[in-house]
């Protein structure tokens, strides 16, 4: 069945817990920050460029990890079915429930970088854009003070 499947995927992909991986390096997002991400962010100027270069990377790996994650079959589920196991029906919710956490949080990493870069947008008014909006607002309002 479905979860079966996703669980199999998860071991071809090297998240399988037959080598004695710990817990920690057992996940979705294990090993996402490459070496030479990080040599960006500490070879820019100043705290602005460095913060805007890390805001880059984290977006570029939450839309890298959201793609991954989209390409499951489980995610495209929004009924159940009626011969769906109960075990699929509540891992396409897990699924859809993580899309939609990398979507607001590449959303607010766009947000952030637009209030930085001083860029315009209007947004489209929405609940995800308005929370998105005010959570950037806030975001900024503590780290930097008024941008």
């Amino acid at each position: 069945d479905g979860l079966d499947a996703f669980l199999d995927g998860c071991e071809e992909d090297g998240f399988g817990d037959s080598d004695g991986e710990s817990d920690e390096q057992d996940c979705f997002y294990a090993g996402t920050m490459e070496s030479d991400d990080l040599a960006v962010v500490k070879s820019t100027d100043s705290g602005v460029e460095r913060e805007i270069a890390a805001l880059q990377i984290l977006e570029s790996k939450l839309l890298e990890a959201k793609s991954i994650l989209s390409k499951n079959p489980l995610s495209g589920i929004c009924d159940k079915e009626g011969a769906m196991s109960d075990e699929d029906w509540y891992c396409s919710i897990l699924v859809r429930s993580e899309l939609h956490t990398l979507t607001f949080y590449s959303g607010l990493c766009k947000a952030v970088l637009r209030r930085m870069r001083k860029e315009e947008f209007r947004s489209i008014g929405d609940i995800d854009s308005r929370h998105i909006e005010n959570t950037a607002d806030v975001f900024l309002a503590i780290r930097h003070g008024s941008m």
